[in-house]
């Protein structure tokens, strides 16, 4: 899965762009777990497939396996050994990979979904605006300011 390209951050500026791509973003990486996780089930069946293949060929040719003695735990162990159970072992490993990964995208995008809830709340609220002065603070304030501009400075001269 290519998560390097995969931005999950939320401008708060864009609150409606970033909604308005939340649910397709959703739903792209929720196809993906869904299809990491059929591919994840498919390599497992066909390692376990694999598995009793081997153990059947095995059992019934233990000489050419180099087996002295034929016992479940002999079967087992000479099955787990063979190169190509090892390789559909990895591919099991590497579909499982892929399906967490997905999986952790999608957990991803549903806290996005509750950050973007929590930012439209708070854009609601004002929280983003420039604060503004009381009536009062900005009269003091004026007044300072036309003071300060009024007197005259000593080092000058």
């Amino acid at each position: 899965m290519d998560t390097e390209n995969l931005d999950l951050s939320i401008n708060e500026h864009q609150l409606d762009d970033e909604w308005i791509n939340q649910p397709e973003l959703y739903s792209k990486w929720a196809i993906n777990a869904a299809d990491a996780r059929r591919d994840y089930d498919e390599a497992k069946a066909e390692l376990d497939v694999m598995r009793a293949e081997l153990d059947r060929a095995i059992r019934s040719d233990p000489e050419y396996y180099k087996l002295t003695k034929v016992t479940e735990s002999v079967i087992a162990s000479t099955v787990v050994v063979q190169p190509i159970y090892k390789d559909l072992q990895k591919k099991v490993i590497d579909a499982k990979h892929s399906l967490d990964v997905c999986s952790a995208v999608v957990g991803a995008l549903d806290h996005r979904r509750s950050a973007l809830s929590k930012l439209v709340d708070l854009f609601l609220a004002d929280y983003f605006s420039k604060p503004k002065p009381s009536k009062r603070a900005k009269e003091h304030t004026d007044d300072i300011e036309r003071k300060r501009i009024r007197k005259p400075r000593k080092d000058r001269g």
